[in-house]
Order: structure tokens, then C-alpha cells, then sequence
């Protein structure tokens, strides 16, 4: 999954708080896939895995690494994010054994295990406490609107608290055109989509949500494809009520993000990829979204970032 970090405004660098949440935001997805329970293995599966429940720690004190290991004497690295080792060791424990490496700062780390015939690597997180007011200038892109994610990736209870715990309270996700209007002219929000609302009002996070994709379904003559944007009057006129419909059922978004990555060709299959074209549908949501929703932020211009 890839992770992306919004940041909404300019920050001076006294003002961000200690606990370095842009270094938290860069890692968050894997610490939410780690919340989930989800086990690092190697090759061999049955021979090493790092069995930890979480691999985000709120003191150096609290580090404590689960491994199972039933091949042999274990070897153990720590290293930190430039690199350099921080502590290592050796443990002939089988098949199940705690490593509590030296960790003196916050930060985020390697993780390396070696038993001779395998080797698993994964990264840890010490945060520090999270601040006791959350940070206005950073959010994080989640995926809780996919209803795949939801129910097998990372469930919201369990991973929730993950998010708020590093003092973030807002939220990036998404609710898909072809959930909501399945037939053309019939909207509904789906069940994951309203407990997803349900989750952000019960725990104080806001949500920038990313309007997308197409829907060939309802209106083929328009949109080739799921990631095809609608360029008829016709179509464009439905994508905002799909919009409108969303926010009417969920009074956590207050920001709507028009398409994402519009020049990339992955994400836009269609012939229409001009910014040109993206103006114009930018113009049509803001024009029947504000009068709708008045205090509803439209964000615009999210491309593809060549490296």
C-alpha cells in the first residue's frame, strides 16, 4: 500500500512537534498492517517469523520484539534509519524468544533476524509520547473506504487507535464512485463507508476524501473504464452527486480531493488528460459541491510526482 503524506500548510520548524510526526506519517501504513496482527516471515515459513503484535512503541523502554524461530541459533541487528548498527546479539531460545534490544531514542529502526537458514527483516517505530494537541499540518492516507481493506487488511477497531495514538486527526480515504451508484441515478452509501463515518465521529478525526474513479457501470457511453473520468455534461453532473451524497452521509469529511494523480496513466485511462480536461472537472465539482456543502474545501491538483 502506498502511503501519502498531505501537508496542508506551510510550517515553520519550531512548530512542528517533537515527536517528529513527519517520520511517523512515512511509516504509519506498515504500523497499521503490524496493528493487524499480520506475522513477517521468510522463505521457510514454519523456520523464522517476527511475531510481534505491533512494532510501534511509545518508549525505547518498551521495545520488545516476538520471534519465533525453529531453525537454529537466532543472530539479531538493529540498526537505525541512517543506517548505523544500534545494538545486535545472539539467542539460542526455540522456538519462541523475546528480543529487547538497547534503544535510547526515538526513532525508526531496522529490524534484521538471521537464523542460519532464513532471514526476515522488518522496521519498528518509537514515537515518543504523541502531543496532547494533534498536529494541524500533517495527515494520513489511509484505505478503511475499500471495503477489501476493511475486512481483511487492516480492520478498523484494531487500527484506529494506532492512527490517533500518534496525534493525528485527519484522515485521507476514499469511497468509490461504483459503490454508490451502482444503477445510474440510485445513490446509497455503502455499509463499510458508513462505519468508517461512524469510527472518524466516534474518534475526533477528520477525513479529506479522495472523490474517484470512474463508472462505466452507470454510464459506459461516457467512461471506458473504472479509471476513465467522466467528461459529458451527463456524467460529470452524476460524479457531483456521488460527491454530495457522501458528504451528506458523513459529517467527518471536510475536504473533497478531485480524482487522484489525474496525469498519471494508471490512474486515468482515459484520452483526456490535459490539465485542461482536469480544469474543467474541477470547475463542475466546485460549482454543484459549495452550494451544497458551503464549507466543504475542494482540492485540486494531486498529480503523479516523476522522480
Amino acid at each position: 500500500m502506498m502511503i501519502k503524506a498531505v501537508k496542508f500548510r506551510h510550517a515553520r520548524r519550531a512548530e512542528l512537534p517533537a515527536v517528529g510526526l513527519a517520520l511517523m506519517i512515512v511509516v504509519v501504513v506498515g504500523i497499521l498492517v503490524l496493528g493487524s496482527g499480520v506475522m513477517f516471515r521468510g522463505d521457510n515459513q514454519r523456520a523464522l517469523r517476527i511475531d510481534a503484535p505491533s512494532l510501534t512503541f511509545t518508549s525505547p523502554d518498551d521495545v520488545r520484539l516476538r520471534v519465533h524461530n525453529e531453525g537454529g541459533q537466532l543472530r539479531w541487528t538493529v540498526t537505525n534509519h541512517a543506517g548505523t548498527v544500534v545494538d545486535s546479539g545472539t539467542d539460542d531460545e526455540v522456538p519462541s524468544t523475546d528480543i529487547v534490544p538497547r534503544i535510547v531514542d526515538t526513532g525508526y529502526y531496522a529490524f534484521e533476524i538471521n537464523n542460519g537458514h532464513d532471514k526476515v527483516s522488518a522496521h519498528f517505530l518509537v514515537s515518543g509520547r504523541a502531543p496532547g494537541t494533534p498536529s494541524p499540518f500533517f495527515a494520513v492516507a489511509t484505505h478503511w473506504g475499500k471495503q477489501t481493506y476493511v475486512e481483511s487488511t487492516w480492520p478498523l477497531t484494531p487500527t484506529i487507535p494506532l492512527v490517533t495514538a500518534l496525534g493525528i486527526n485527519e484522515i485521507r480515504d476514499e469511497t468509490t464512485w461504483t459503490s454508490v451508484e451502482r444503477v445510474a441515478g440510485e445513490y446509497s452509501v455503502p455499509d463499510f463507508a458508513e462505519n468508517l463515518s461512524d469510527a472518524a465521529q466516534a474518534n475526533d478525526l477528520h477525513m479529506m476524501f479522495v472523490a474517484s474513479y470512474g463508472n462505466p457501470r452507470a454510464y459506459g457511453g461516457d467512461m471506458s473504464g473504472p479509471m476513465s473520468p467522466p467528461t459529458t455534461a451527463e456524467g460529470k453532473d452524476a460524479f457531483v452527486k456521488y460527491i454530495n451524497t457522501v458528504l451528506d452521509a458523513n459529517p467527518t469529511v471536510d475536504k473533497v480531493e478531485v480524482w487522484n494523480e489525474f496525469n498519471r496513466p494508471r490512474r486515468n485511462t482515459s484520452g483526456c488528460q490535459s490539465g485542461a480536461c482536469y480544469a474543467d472537472l474541477v470547475k463542475a465539482v466546485w460549482q454543484g459541491v459549495k452550494p451544497e456543502h458551503p464549507s466543504v474545501k475542494i482540492v485540486a491538483g494531486t498529480p503523479q510526482v516523476s522522480r
